[in-house]
């Protein structure tokens, strides 16, 4: 999705950052300018790096490091949990594509609900469940602090509406990904496949702890691909096409990728993307305090979240 403010704007050489710590600790007039400080950002570019939201450092580094052991197992190990779904457990390199292209990403992933998936879908592997639902519970704290700050900038101020957005959030309904890019081997790569082709994500938004590696881009308002570089501890926020579509395009869903490391770097690239995704029955419809605008893309005026998601996911070829 795209939106014709994003368009119209002033174009970003960086996403902008915001500090969280007012937001969570400060008093009802600071977490207000905060919260609008967050909005601006979005509403700029759907991106913005926050800083002090409360993630600890030492709960990502073990997720990183439990991550790299887990996808050294061999396949036959991993595909003891493949997803039967798309939507948890095991996804084999070469299996998802972006929804513009029909070349598959140069990556492979495990995806969970923390603690409500299912006991078949996490690997038997030690420490691994632990490490992942401690971050995925941190997460979930994070994204609805994000989700609360973009309602208020939206003009829902009082205590009961500060919730709109982050009440749709029910525990256990988000998605986190544990990703990881292998070396690029440019002998036999598809032509023109890349670690993660542009694309926009499905869900409400999606949080991404720093990752090991760089090479996430995205797209800025004249077309130019940003190189997206962050301040130490940040994480990454940034809005999905479910936003945008019940905040009638004043959010936008910006486009963004993964590219390929340089000719000569064969590093391996591990990234623990957080999607908010909602349960499959929640209707989506535009906000009251986003209707009287053009909408953004021809879409049912209602449809529920599962609907949006199956239909996605076919495009991606993670399900067929």
């Amino acid at each position: 999705m795209t939106n014709t403010k994003q368009r119209a704007g002033i174009p970003l050489k960086r996403i902008p950052w915001v500090d969280m710590s007012q937001f969570i600790y400060g008093s009802a007039d600071e977490k207000h300018a905060i919260a609008m400080q967050f909005g601006e950002a979005f509403r700029q570019i759907g991106f913005a790096a926050v800083t002090n939201i409360g993630l600890n450092p030492e709960t990502i580094n073990q997720a990183y490091a439990i991550a790299e052991q887990y996808f050294n197992l061999p396949e036959t190990e991993k595909l003891k949990q493949r997803s039967p779904d798309g939507h948890r457990g095991f996804i084999p390199f070469g299996t998802e594509h972006a929804k513009y292209t029909d070349v598959m990403d140069l990556k492979e992933f495990f995806q969970t609900t923390g603690p409500t998936q299912p006991n078949e879908l996490w690997p038997d592997f030690p420490g691994f469940r632990q490490a992942m639902t401690t971050l995925y519970l941190e997460l979930e704290t994070c994204m609805r602090y994000c989700l609360q700050a973009t309602a208020i900038s939206l003009g829902y101020a009082s205590i009961p509406q500060q919730t709109i957005l982050s009440g749709m959030l029910k525990p256990g309904s988000a998605v986190m990904r544990i990703l990881h890019y292998p070396p690029v081997d440019r002998s036999i790569s598809p032509p023109g496949s890349v670690r993660s082709a542009p694309h926009e994500d499905i869900s409400m938004m999606t949080i991404i702890p720093r990752a090991t590696h760089p090479g996430l881009q995205v797209k800025n308002h004249d077309g130019e691909w940003l190189d997206v570089v962050v301040p130490d501890g940040a994480a990454i926020i940034n809005a999905g096409d479910t936003l945008s579509y019940i905040t009638n395009g004043m959010i936008p869903s910006t486009t963004h990728r993964v590219i390929n490391p340089p000719e000569n770097d064969y590093s391996h690239r591990y990234s623990i993307p957080f999607f908010g995704s909602l349960p499959n029955e929640t209707v989506l419809q535009v906000l009251d305090h986003c209707k009287g605008e053009t909408p953004v893309e021809n879409l049912p005026e209602k449809i529920t979240f599962g609907e949006f998601l199956h239909e996605r996911y076919k495009k991606i070829g993670l399900m067929k």
